[in-house]
């Protein structure tokens, strides 16, 4: 039987467990110590302390450790690759390989370790962050094998020490910000910065590791948010306050002047934000899921408004980031009431600012400007680590992001891109569709510290001759790594042929086809917004039955074949509505009739020209030419299996809807828009996709 366990994250180990007969006891050096605690019977804080170690519940997974033989002699958890068992702690689990079995149904997946029938080790993947709890001895069955080929396993952390200040920004405004430092020696260390609008206190602990490793940490609210002076306008003041915070970290003793940053989603965004200042102190950044540009991504998806960023906006509406906020029962009644503004205070009891902000500024007027940081992509030369996934549903501005470098130098940049939502890589099944055992990437923290160590530090680790890019092919469970990653190289057109509502190579004779849609029952899209998850592997064979889309579909394949990238999709179309939506979305059709999503993009009418300081209604039953792009996705579509195409008005979930009047998706009075696809040789609508050789 096991009688320790040893608890490591980014290669340190932290705790110490001991199962002396039925008697448990812990040794930590969690927090700012680098000592070992005495060794001692575990209290109710320190099972919560371990509890947010293992990103999981500790008393279940410690206390039923010894209990592993009810299921590891089980002879069926043995013998199939399948959904098996219920662990103890509530796991399900499938078998990868002699030794490894991975957690299925499970966000942060607690893989389990088995050698000669016993449970001796579990590795937790939580995003970017690897825990890993093993039996002395088994460590190389781990990903901590790279970490010790890397000479980065077992070294010892450094005892660090935390202190807070108000940093100034150029107007004046003070920003509050925690400053982790290692209390070993007084030389000035490389620096790495987070900024977030989600309470500096919930990222403390998390990146303080870096510390451990001997940089200076700095954690900093965003202006207007939790502690900092200021108000909160949503995007606006990142790239001149990260500049500054930049300077003044510069300028600080225990800095030398290198300074790295890391986060996601908005803590992504304002290290884009920030590095169109061409900065000479940032020399390096880690981006996760950044958000995009305000038309394209964050705030409007090709010009049409989100709703998807509503369950934020309800955590921010005070300055303490509260996301209990964002989960509600009535969502979608809240979706539906207009005018939008009074949403908040139907909700909330209160208006939001920022909220009446955008709603007031329907074009780009000059009012998004400081947002848009793709816009001045062109100063950007800070080398980058960027990281997503295919159901990001900020995935545009990872998409932005890997544009925006493509004139890199090899080296300069490494892009991962994983069959993960925007939550990352952490679970093995999104909803009813299953990955497979290689769907995680359990070394990510790993390659991050190695990128700051070469770009901060200096150190000669190999990182910059890795490939370049390494993607995840869905229905494959493969990962690819190549040099480039072209995403709108398209190898082939399919062309829509109303008459059959197939996908065809050649161009068929001109037809046309026609739909009708109702604001007031719009067509859904697949997401649950408490979750803060707006992409989602989802079945939409029950959509397609609606009579507010179209689809076409292209002859079942005979032979597999591979995509990768993002599809574009040409349409001529015509609507009786002066305002409107286009929705389109590619999905892999199975032999059984599932239509699971792969792709999908948004373009408002009015903003046909991608001119977003332009818009131009439509004119009625006007046939006009319309390009969207969608999301990227890697995958493989089997023998067997068909491409659709589906078109449709509504996305509700993603976009507020579209009432197909002047005043568009915040009209409090709707018309029903009759719309009509053109194809055929006279009016080329196709689908461009990316085969790849």
């Amino acid at each position: 039987m096991i009688k320790q366990l040893n608890g490591y994250l980014s290669g340190f180990n932290l705790l110490k467990i001991y199962f002396e007969g039925q008697q448990i006891f812990i040794s930590e050096r969690f927090g700012s110590t680098a000592k070992w605690s005495k060794k001692r019977q575990p209290s109710t804080e320190d099972y919560q302390q371990i509890s947010k170690f293992l990103n999981n519940d500790a008393l279940k997974i410690i206390d039923n450790w010894q209990a592993q033989a009810l299921f590891v002699a089980a002879a069926d958890f043995k013998k199939t690759a399948d959904i098996s068992t219920t662990t103890p702690w509530g796991g399900r689990y499938s078998q990868k390989d002699a030794h490894y079995w991975y957690e299925r149904q499970h966000k942060f997946a607690r893989d389990m370790v088995i050698v000669n029938n016993e449970l001796v080790g579990l590795q937790i993947i939580s995003d970017d962050k690897t825990v890993v709890l093993i039996a002395p001895g088994f460590e190389d069955e781990t990903v901590l094998h790279q970490w010790r080929v890397q000479h980065l396993f077992n070294l010892e952390p450094k005892a660090i020490t935390t202190t807070t200040t108000m940093v100034p920004m150029t107007d004046g405004i003070e920003l509050a910000t925690d400053i982790i430092l290692p209390r070993e020696g007084h030389t000035p260390n490389a620096t790495i910065l987070i900024r977030t609008p989600y309470n500096r206190e919930n990222y403390v602990d998390k990146y303080a590791i870096f510390a451990k490793h001997g940089y200076s940490v700095v954690v900093q609210d965003v202006r207007g948010r939790n502690q900092s002076q200021g108000d909160w306008q949503l995007f606006r003041h990142e790239t001149e306050d990260g500049n500054d915070t930049l300077n003044w970290i510069a300028d600080q003793p225990w800095s030398n002047g290198s300074i790295g940053m890391i986060g996601g989603s908005y803590l992504g965004y304002v290290q884009w934000a920030a590095a169109v200042n061409n900065n000479p102190h940032l020399k390096a950044i880690v981006s996760l899921v950044t958000a995009g540009g305000p038309f394209t991504d964050a705030l409007r998806k090709g010009g049409s408004l989100v709703s998807a960023l509503l369950p934020l906006m309800f955590a921010w509406k005070d300055k303490h980031f509260e996301p209990t906020q964002m989960v509600r029962k009535d969502w979608t009644a809240l979706l539906d009431h207009r005018p939008i503004q009074e949403i908040p205070l139907l909700a909330l009891g209160k208006e939001l600012p920022y909220l009446n902000e955008i709603l007031a500024h329907d074009r780009d007027d000059g009012f998004y400007t400081p947002m848009d940081w793709y816009a001045k992509r062109q100063a950007i030369h800070v080398p980058a680590f960027i990281q997503s996934g295919w159901f990001d549903d900020d995935g545009v501005g990872t998409t932005e992001a890997i544009r925006a470098t493509n004139d890199y130098e090899k080296g300069q940049r490494q892009i991962v891109l994983g069959p993960w939502l925007h939550g990352g890589n952490a679970q093995y099944d999104l909803g009813g569709y299953v990955l497979g055992p290689n769907a995680l990437r359990p070394e990510m923290d790993l390659k991050h510290l190695q990128w700051f160590d070469h770009f901060l530090k200096g150190y000669d680790n190999g990182i910059e001759v890795q490939p370049t890019v390494t993607y995840y092919r869905l229905n494959a469970d493969q990962w690819i790594s190549q040099e480039a990653f072209n995403l709108d190289e398209h190898q082939e057109k399919l062309y829509l042929d109303a008459k059959k509502q197939t996908l065809l190579q050649q161009a068929p004779d001109s037809e046309s086809i026609k739909y009708n849609f109702d604001s007031n029952e719009p067509t859904p899209y697949l997401a649950d917004l408490s979750s803060n998850e707006a992409a989602f592997v989802a079945d939409y064979a029950a959509v397609e039955k609606r009579q507010d889309l179209v689809c076409f579909t292209s002859p079942v394949l005979k032979q597999s074949r591979a995509i990768a990238g993002v599809f574009t999709v040409g349409i001529y179309a015509a609507s009786s509505a002066v305002d409107t939506d286009w929705v389109v979305r590619l999905t892999d059709v199975y032999p059984d009739g599932r239509s699971i999503a792969l792709a999908d993009g948004v373009l408002n009418g009015r903003f046909r020209a991608k001119d977003w300081a332009h818009p131009e209604y439509l004119e009625p039953e006007k046939r006009y030419y319309f390009e969207i792009e969608t999301s990227k996705v890697a995958a493989l579509i089997k023998a067997g299996h068909a491409l659709r195409l589906e078109i449709a008005s509504g996305a509700k979930n993603l976009l507020f809807t579209n009432s197909n009047t002047k005043a568009g998706f915040n009209g409090t009075k709707s018309q029903i828009a009759h719309q009509t696809i053109y194809t055929g040789k006279n009016q080329l609508s196709f689908v461009a996709v990316p085969w790849v050789n």
